[in-house]
């Protein structure tokens, strides 16, 4: 029982002095040299802080990817804080355009901030959810973590269980009833990195899925390990269906609804 609470002590303090580091350098802007973004300008974060650890497969991955981007419509959905959104706007280049979609207010701002500090005229920024309808919802965060926030029932009710934790309302809307009703551009490729509702997101697209079948980078999240297995299942269910040919980046196996749950951790890249 010691050694439980010494542990959740050290993780509590350790959270708090990385919250404390980055407020005190949220409006520091600078040149970030690594990762995903780097070469690019950020406001805020430790990406000016030296690292030696290894890339992310996640990285590795879509900087493989760049230029067969080239001139596309990219759907970034759960941009974050817009690191992604800066790669993907940079490897579009002029003739193509990234949609940033955030509902976070806090990270939506980081988000903008980014976009504008490098003058990316081909990034439109959304302050919105995507899900499998049109509807308002509540959405659970941690302020420690803001870039964690789900709609994710389960995820909802464990971040709420911290003395950190906030909710704020944001609307959602679906992917379909986007393109379909509101002119948005119709994608060539769409990241998914959305805390839990992943299932929602496809199947708020299922139409654009059918007609145009776009390429698809989606992180797998679930608040158990059962609920990450039973998330994946449905997600390569509706992928396969839909004729994709599903690749597990950590891995580099080939996925089919016979070993889905080996693609429980990580990411997905499908076409």
């Amino acid at each position: 029982m010691i050694k439980k609470r010494f542990t959740i002590y050290a993780r509590n303090l350790k959270s708090l002095m990385l919250s404390i580091v980055m407020n005190i350098f949220q409006n520091n802007t600078y040149k970030v040299n690594r990762g995903i973004a780097k070469g690019l300008r950020r406001k805020g974060g430790l990406g000016f802080v030296p690292s030696y650890s290894k890339q992310t497969n996640e990285d590795s991955f879509l900087i493989e990817q760049q230029s067969l981007l080239e001139n596309k419509i990219v759907y970034d959905i759960g941009a974050n804080n817009g690191l992604f959104s800066l790669f993907f706007a940079r490897a579009v280049g002029p003739k193509g355009q990234v949609l940033a979609i955030e509902p976070n207010p806090a990270c939506f701002k980081q988000l903008s901030d980014n976009i504008s500090i490098n003058n990316f005229s081909n990034v439109r920024a959304c302050k919105f959810a995507i899900g499998k309808d049109n509807y308002s919802d509540t959405m659970a965060f941690s302020k420690l973590y803001m870039g964690q926030g789900s709609l994710d029932t389960t995820i909802k009710e464990r971040t709420l269980k911290s003395k950190t934790s906030s909710v704020i309302d944001i609307e959602v809307f679906s992917l379909d009833y986007l393109i379909k009703n509101k002119n948005y551009p119709i994608p060539d490729f769409i990241k998914i990195d959305v805390e839990g509702l992943e299932n929602d997101v496809l199947v708020g697209m299922k139409e654009i899925i059918k007609e145009y079948k776009p390429q698809i980078f989606l992180e797998n999240h679930g608040a158990t390990v059962k609920e990450k297995v039973n998330n994946i299942e449905s997600i390569i269910e509706i992928l396969s269906n839909n004729g994709y040919n599903i690749h597990h980046i950590e891995t580099r196996q080939t996925i089919e609804k016979h070993n889905a749950a080996q693609a429980k951790e990580g990411h997905i890249y499908c076409t």
